[in-house]
This record gives C-alpha cells, structure tokens and sequence, in this order.
C-alpha cells in the first residue's frame, strides 16, 4: 500500500518557493527619485523616532495547550500571536513557519477550518544525501515521543511501525534507507492521547522522502474517520 500523505503537507507545505519580491530596475529609479524629492529629516525628529522602545512584547506561555503554545480551536489570529517562528507564509487555510525540530530544519504548519485549528506538525525540510540519514532521524525524533508519550499505542490498519509496498525479499535486499527512498517501504507510527492524535510518518514518492510529525485534534477527524485511516 501506498501511504497519503494529508493534502496539508504535500499541497500547503512542500513549497517549491515563497514567491520573493523582487526590485526591479524601475523600482529603484522610483525609489530614489522619491528619496531625492522627500525632506531630510531633522535631528530632533530622528532623536525621537529613535527613542521608541524596541523591546519585543513577550509572549504569554500558555498552559494545557495542544501543539507548541497553541491549543486546538484557536483561530489564525490566535496562532499568529502565540506562535514565535519564523514566519514562512499563508495560504489557504493554514499557517507555515520555520524552525528546528531536535537539530534539524523543519516546516512548523497550522491548518484550520472555519478558522478554528484542528491539525498541526512538523515536515523535514531538509534534504539528505542518502537514505540512511532519513533513517537517523527517523529514529531520533521516534525516540523523542517514546520518551514523552511511551510506546505508540494505536495503529493504522494494524500498521505499527515499518511497512512494505513490495515483496519482503526485495524490500531486504537492499539496506533500510535504499528502501525507504525506493519506495518499498514505509514507517509510522501512532499515539492516542486524550485529545490528540499524533503520527511519526516515513514515506517516499518518486525517490524524495518525507518525514512528517502530525498532531491532529481528535474532536475534528473527518465524519466517519478514525484513527485507522491516514
């Protein structure tokens, strides 16, 4: 079987470019032509500009909250005022920033529906040289949630852990990470928590890899989906 990456991932966070403005030539003739035509400030009014404070507000630490400092049902705006990475873009229906997870450069995203949050997580944004280091951390950031969260304890139709798309014998002819950039197999694993469900996801398409950690509110899985289903 082929695992489906949610649409959220693969449509709202594997961007190929935030599109960058660029000046342009005749932007910078304006600009300069403006600059030249404009008074120059005085001293005074640069002393006083000067003196606003520039001391970023601090962020309120919330507590019992659901995904970073965030909890599930809050609405953009909200996210935007508790979320302190660096912003990336908005599309859609979600929220995209950048961070580190564990050492290693991700895509922090929030989707919502009807402006209330219900799914968030973290994609790798990094690129590897070879399999075996998707492996690597694979392993360190399962390691992490075991610690945390204890083993996983749910499946997706009796999934736990690795799983092929191909013979056995030809999945192990070649070393893990070969595998796991290949296509023949996949990983995931899942936790049940009170309100969320979380998944750790491993899988390729057309040899690119994708790790993917998800946090979805429980309270708004799609109607008639459960914790099966991926």
């Amino acid at each position: 079987m082929r695992v489906r990456i949610l649409s959220l991932f693969l449509c709202g966070v594997l961007l190929t470019g935030c599109g960058s403005t660029a000046v342009t030539a005749s932007t910078a003739s304006t600009s300069a032509s403006t600059t030249e035509q404009s008074n120059i400030a005085t001293t005074d009014e640069t002393v006083e500009s000067s003196a606003i404070a520039t001391t970023e507000a601090t962020v309120e630490e919330r507590k019992d909250t659901d995904f970073r400092n965030t909890c599930w049902g809050d609405s953009l705006e909200d996210v935007k005022k508790y979320e302190t990475a660096d912003f990336y873009a908005e599309q859609d229906s979600s929220l995209i920033y950048t961070d580190s997870l564990s050492g290693h450069d991700v895509n922090v995203v929030y989707t919502f529906k009807n402006d209330k949050l219900i799914n968030a997580g973290y994609l790798l944004a990094e690129d590897c040289t070879t399999g075996g280091q998707y492996i690597n951390i694979l392993n360190s950031w399962y390691d992490s949630l075991v610690k945390k969260y204890g083993k996983q304890n749910s499946d997706n139709n009796g999934i736990d852990g690795i799983y092929y798309t191909v013979d056995k014998d030809q999945a192990n002819s070649v070393d893990k990470g070969t595998a796991l950039e290949y296509g023949y197999t996949g990983y995931i694993y899942t936790w049940k928590l009170n309100k969320t469900l979380i998944r750790l996801v491993a899988t390729s398409e057309e040899y690119k890899v994708h790790i993917v950690l998800m946090y979805q509110d429980l309270n708004n899985l799609s109607s008639g989906e459960d914790d099966s289903k991926f």
